[in-house]
């Protein structure tokens, strides 16, 4: 860790936060694991394989059919190691990763496939109906007149037209609106001490039944125009948020690395 004890203020926050962090005030803001077509496990059912599931008490991971078969009357006891299986009945399931702090993922922008569009490397895209994944661009091209049937294994791939799609990785969407509304930081409320820049705890008011909300982001902007600055995972796993007026309270902390 870099220890930043001799510089003031503002050149710390640009140490954590990069070029944006000189404005008056950052915002704060939540993000939730995208379970579009993730539903939670359930006992003796069929399942295909490409199938995805979290436990019925979500453990922060999501995991993957690579064995179709019907599952057992019992749920099994899932790894939290991303790769290793489990046998379930006839059923094997993959535990699949949750995208770590800064992954691109999380980055504002990343637009929904679209037909007959022009698409350079590295583009990133979700399918329009989200199924918890991301794609990136691994040869330019012109995309189909009709979506392609997008792959839930990390790594493979898909020819789109004249593009050819990576599955990259497990998208987490950031949540805006009036059940997330963002946060306003203001600069001199950080607190400094050596790598570690510390603002006081606030709280969101759940406005309905958000499910599962994996950490925080911080953000140069109210809106979704701004980059986010600082992605945070909970310690402590996801939190369940079934209940209007639930509360979650966060003690914003970023740190230098190096």
């Amino acid at each position: 860790m870099s220890k930043l004890v001799d510089q003031g203020e503002n050149d710390v926050l640009q140490v954590y936060l990069g070029s944006q962090s000189k404005r008056a005030t950052h915002y704060l803001g939540l993000f939730k694991n995208n379970s579009e077509g993730r539903a939670k496990w359930q006992a003796s059912t069929a399942y295909n394989q490409g199938d995805l599931v979290e436990p019925t008490t979500p453990n922060g991971y999501v995991y993957e059919c690579t064995q179709a078969g019907t599952s057992d009357a019992s749920e099994p006891t899932w790894p939290t190691t991303i790769d290793d299986t489990v046998v379930d009945g006839t059923v094997t399931w993959k535990c699949l990763r949750i995208c770590e702090p800064g992954d691109e993922a999380r980055l504002p922008g990343m637009s929904a496939w679209q037909a007959s569009t022009a698409y350079s490397q590295g583009d990133l895209v979700k399918p329009t109906t989200p199924n918890g994944f991301y794609y990136r661009c691994t040869v330019a091209g012109t995309s189909d007149t009709a979506e392609p049937t997008w792959p839930t294994e990390i790594g493979q791939t898909v020819v789109d037209g004249g593009v050819t799609w990576e599955c990259a990785g497990v998208a987490i969407e950031e949540e805006t609106g009036a059940n997330y509304a963002r946060l306003s930081l203001a600069q001199a409320s950080w607190t400094i001490t050596d790598d570690l820049a510390e603002y006081p705890q606030q709280t969101f008011e759940a406005g309905a039944a958000w499910g599962l909300v994996y950490g925080y982001f911080i953000a140069a902007s109210a809106d979704d125009a701004g980059p986010l600055l600082w992605v945070e995972t909970f310690s402590d796993g996801p939190y369940d948020i079934q209940n209007q007026g639930d509360l979650i309270k966060i003690t914003p902390k970023v740190r230098a690395s190096g």
